[in-house]
Parts: structure tokens; C-alpha cells; sequence
């Protein structure tokens, strides 16, 4: 069969209603609407969550940290009136000293720098350890202070003494994006705009605030309660115009239209209507609010992936509330289960034949 020479006709293409400026303003208010959610939700966990750090996690870990200091006391009292039974044996004497060093060093290093110094702990250790507790203490803080020179922050190792590791490199890097701002800020004053590039800022800045004070103008006669007659009426329209004011005194732009979608002031085909000028600032506005909603969420989704010490993509769609919360739940659950082991070891460890099989399993 021989194919035409004339290539078919193609089908005019249809033009979109909606120009691109439109397009990237449905693009915009979708996208703050979400970061904004975000942010509602982290908001909210925030209390919670330190809520139950302050009283169901603090109270185990100090739990526990009695518990680790008690079994450190046995571990010499073994050693020292080992239990009835078959005398221990060279290499079981030196596992139980290490252990001993271990578990003696945990607990300090969890002892804040507001907390008194436990001396009686310090000094076991250093019987059973090659090295002094402060010895060792000063040369991991000397070995801070040259990563901190060297990444040229203003943190001093003193300043991290007593913080988890987690807690300490959180710091750090807050540091770090301070100073890298400052040095942004700092650098962005040594070049300064033209006077025509100072007169374009300046005009958009102008432009932008225009357009959020002509939404609120149409909102405020619309919503204004002194106009209203109906009791009930009059109620809702000025819980309306409270949020009308505080978008304003914020000049939350996105909030302000979508009162005046929700009160049907404005829909799509009132956007198109609109200035490409007009919709251009609108635009603005929004992409402002959208980084800034986005800086405050990914604070929260940082601080809190620095703290629970895994290695967790920076994603605020993986590092939610709901997933902090549960591995809070399951470091409650692990630290219970700790806890109870180390209780029943304090009464286990007096038998010679537990304690032998014990240490034949630790490494």
C-alpha cells in the first residue's frame, strides 16, 4: 500500500486560558498551603514532644544512669570479694574491670556541667583505668576545640561539655548556619545595588505591598461587621475580620486571598481577569512566604534528625512528627527494657554460675 507524500494535517493547538504567571500562582498557593500545613503540624508536636522528654524520657535515663552507676560499685565489689564459688579467672577479672571503666565513663559523660561532679564515681574509674577521667576528658576536648578551629567556629569545647554526641554536633552545625547567614548577610552589604537596580527594589517592593493592602481594602468592605444587621452574621464576619487584620499586620498575602476564595470574592475566572502586572506581584509575595515557611520547617525537621542520632535523610517528607514520635515510643520501650536487664543483673551477678556464663558471652 503507498503511503501519502502529504503529510496529514495537525490539529491547531488549543491555547491555555491561564498564562504562565497564572499557572505559577496555582503552582505558588498549592505549595505554601503545603508548607504551611508542615509547619501547623510541627508546631503542634513541638509541646508534646517535650512533654513527654520531660516525663516519661528524662526520669528512665536518670533511671538509668543510677543503674549503670550501681552495677559499675558491684562490678569492684566482685572483684575485690568475688562471689562463692570457682575463683575468677584472669581474663573474667580483666572483662569485668573493662567493663567496670565502661560503664563508670558512660555515666560521667552523661553528668552535666550544671550537675556536681560525682567524685566517688570518678575515682573508681580511675583505680581500674589507664588513664584519669579528666585526663581523658582534656584530650577529647582539645581534640573538639581543633575541629572547631578548623571549621572557624565560635564554639567553644567548654560549651559542649556534658551534651550527647547528637546534642553536641546539633550545636555545632546550628553554628555553623549562623555564621554562614552572617557571612551571606555581610557579603551581600559589601556589594551594593545600582542606583537603577535600587530604584527597581524599591518600586516592587511598593508594587507588592499595594497588592496586599488592595486585598485587604476588598476584604474589609466586604466583611466589615458594623454594616451587618444579623446578630449571627455580624459574629462571623468579625471572627473574619480578625484574621483579615493579622494577615495584614503579617502581610500573609496567601492567607488574604484564601479568605477571599473562602468568602467568594475572588475565583479563577476573577484571576484571570487580573493584571499580568498584578499577578506577577502576587507571585512575589507568595514565593517569599514559600521559602520562608520553608526555612521554619526544615529548623524543625534538622534539630530534631540531629537529635534522635540517625542517619535520616533531611527530607521533610521522611523526618515527620509522626516518625519522631514513634522512635521517641520505641527509645521508651528500649530504655524500659535496659533498665529492667540491669536490675536483674544487680541480683544475678552475685551468682558465681551466672556470672560466669555471662562474661563467656561478652566480647
Amino acid at each position: 500500500m503507498s503511503r501519502s507524500l502529504i503529510p496529514p494535517r495537525r490539529a491547531p493547538k488549543t491555547a491555555d486560558a491561564r498564562s504562565r504567571a497564572q499557572l505559577r500562582f496555582d503552582r505558588l498557593f498549592r505549595e505554601v498551603g503545603r508548607w504551611r500545613d508542615l509547619l501547623a503540624q510541627w508546631e503542634a508536636f513541638v509541646g508534646p514532644c517535650q512533654r513527654r522528654l520531660a516525663e516519661e524520657m528524662t526520669p528512665l535515663q536518670q533511671h538509668y544512669r543510677q543503674r549503670r552507676r550501681e552495677m559499675a560499685f558491684l562490678i569492684e565489689d566482685l572483684l575485690l570479694h568475688p562471689p562463692v564459688g570457682r575463683p575468677l579467672g584472669r581474663q573474667q577479672r580483666a572483662k569485668l574491670s573493662r567493663l567496670l571503666v565502661s560503664l563508670a565513663a558512660s555515666v560521667l559523660d552523661e553528668t552535666s556541667s550544671d550537675e556536681a561532679s560525682d567524685a566517688p564515681l570518678k575515682a573508681l574509674h580511675d583505680r581500674y583505668s589507664e588513664l584519669a577521667y579528666d585526663q581523658i576528658n582534656a584530650q577529647e576536648q582539645a581534640s573538639v576545640q581543633v575541629m572547631l578551629k578548623g571549621l572557624g567556629l565560635g564554639v567553644r569545647a567548654e560549651d559542649l561539655q556534658g551534651l550527647s554526641l547528637p546534642e553536641m554536633m546539633c550545636q555545632v552545625a546550628e553554628q555553623f548556619f549562623k555564621q554562614e547567614d552572617a557571612q551571606a548577610e555581610a557579603q551581600a552589604r559589601k556589594k551594593p545595588l545600582s542606583a537603577a537596580a535600587q530604584a527597581r527594589r524599591e518600586q516592587a517592593e511598593r508594587e507588592v505591598g499595594l497588592s496586599v493592602r488592595e486585598v485587604y481594602r476588598k476584604l474589609v468592605s466586604a466583611l466589615h461587621p458594623d454594616r451587618e444587621a444579623d446578630p449571627q452574621e455580624r459574629e462571623r464576619k468579625t471572627a473574619l475580620m480578625q484574621r483579615v487584620n493579622q494577615a495584614y499586620e503579617a502581610q500573609d498575602l496567601l492567607t488574604l486571598l484564601t479568605l477571599q476564595i473562602e468568602i467568594e470574592q475572588i475565583d479563577a475566572a476573577d484571576l484571570a481577569t487580573l493584571p499580568a502586572q498584578r499577578i506577577a506581584h502576587y507571585n512575589k509575595v507568595l514565593t517569599e512566604q514559600c521559602e520562608e515557611l520553608r526555612a521554619e520547617v526544615m529548623a524543625h525537621v534538622f534539630r530534631f534528625a540531629m537529635v534522635a542520632g540517625e542517619e535520616l535523610p533531611l527530607d521533610p517528607e521522611i523526618i515527620t512528627p509522626l516518625l519522631i514520635d514513634q522512635m521517641l515510643s520505641q527509645d521508651i520501650r528500649m530504655l524500659r527494657g535496659k533498665i529492667q536487664t540491669l536490675e536483674d543483673d544487680l541480683v544475678a551477678f552475685r551468682d558465681r554460675k551466672y556470672l560466669g556464663a555471662w562474661l563467656k558471652g561478652l566480647r
